[in-house]
């Protein structure tokens, strides 16, 4: 811009610059619920694909899946579209059906495209056996399992701990005003997802807990539920191919209003647990070493423990006071804060109260 003397704009010029659309695939890996089969045994694992990725696109991206028996012959294959988000991406892709009648070895691969132009591809071997006990020595032993903060890749058949922790960079945020929970993206503030936790604002959700796959749990204080929301992915319910889910459409740092779907449409909603009456109120939700949900209701004076997946228990341990939050430490111990001056210690390892503590003031 060329301003004359006076300050006035006398020339001016303008420069569109062409930003080259970007994927990178750090990490890529197929992972398979249970990762073998027993002879005769009645399963349907479930296959997905963990990525973690740096990307500047919106567009989605296409994933082509194939299982091969030990014959050769495709038994399942499947098509369909996705969003990358910047970080850790875990995508469900379906379940298949092994012949558990016959010991054989099952072949899966799993490639990712954008734009019709093949961005990577990765195999996996299934096996259904006669024993599954065995000494795992080898690369091909340990990819028969689901490694979490180890790898065999820095040195070959063996397994060692990761250099580095795996880190979930997002703040999930209750918005209780408006019935709906907020995903940022902490790396650079911007608010990345936003979905409804019910039908309506009434639902007022509040605390959060983050278990160790990324996903979100949060109470609902206003109609006695808790929410599970996917890191990344989600459960493709219409069957059109692809994860309809929330998300910043027009990249501008936040979520207006008509990028939040309705209650019910968003895929990424994994599930919806009652855990109490309407008038509980659920205020405290913690998650222990074995991936379960703690959910403290405080009308009701009580803990309901959940499974990974929202199914119940039928663990339920009544505690003397309303809980209002709650953490779990290294141990297994839960402190549960109330509204007064008390703090209640819940041992989880054996479903216990153990006792009540004063600590003075308020918690």
């Amino acid at each position: 811009m060329l301003k004359n003397k006076n300050g006035e704009v006398i020339a001016s010029l303008v420069k569109n610059f062409n930003v080259e659309p970007f994927i990178k695939i750090k990490s890529a890996f197929i992972e398979v619920i249970p990762g073998v089969a027993r002879l005769y045994s009645r399963i349907t694992p479930k296959l997905r694909i963990n990525l973690d990725a740096e990307v500047n696109i919106k567009d989605e991206i296409t994933i082509r899946a194939n299982v091969y028996d030990y014959n050769h012959t495709i038994i399942f294959n499947k098509e369909m579209i996705s969003r990358l988000q910047n970080g850790l991406n875990q995508i469900e892709i379906g379940a298949f059906e092994p012949n558990t009648k016959n010991e054989g070895e099952y072949n899966i691969t799993v490639t990712l495209c954008y734009k019709e132009k093949e961005i990577i591809k990765r195999y996996y071997k299934f096996k259904v056996l006669k024993q599954l006990s065995s000494v795992f020595t080898s690369d091909e032993d340990f990819d028969r399992g689901i490694m979490r903060g180890v790898n065999h890749e820095e040195v070959h058949d063996q397994l060692q701990l990761n250099k580095s922790a795996e880190v979930f960079p997002y703040i999930w945020i209750a918005n209780a005003g408006e019935g709906t929970l907020s995903k940022i993206d902490t790396r650079t503030g911007q608010e990345i997802a936003r979905y409804r936790t019910g039908p309506d604002s009434s639902t007022s959700p509040s605390r959060t807990a983050i278990d160790k796959e990324g996903n979100c749990w949060v109470a609902n204080r206003g109609n006695g539920t808790v929410v599970k929301i996917a890191l990344s992915g989600g459960i493709d319910k219409n069957k059109n191919g692809k994860i309809d889910t929330s998300y910043d459409v027009n990249n501008n740092g936040r979520i207006d209003s008509n990028e939040i779907l309705p209650w019910g449409e968003d895929e990424a909603v994994l599930a919806v647990v009652q855990v109490g009456s309407s008038n509980s109120i659920p205020r405290a939700v913690a998650i222990d070493k074995k991936d379960r949900v703690w959910v403290g209701l405080y009308n009701e004076r009580k803990f309901v423990v959940l499974n990974s997946d929202g199914t119940k228990t039928g663990i339920e341990i009544n505690v003397p006071y309303g809980p209002y939050g709650a953490t779990i430490d290294s141990n297994g111990i839960l402190w549960a804060a109330t509204l007064g001056s008390t703090i209640m210690k819940i041992d989880t390892n054996n479903n216990t109260y153990v006792k009540s503590y004063s600590v003075g003031g308020t918690t």
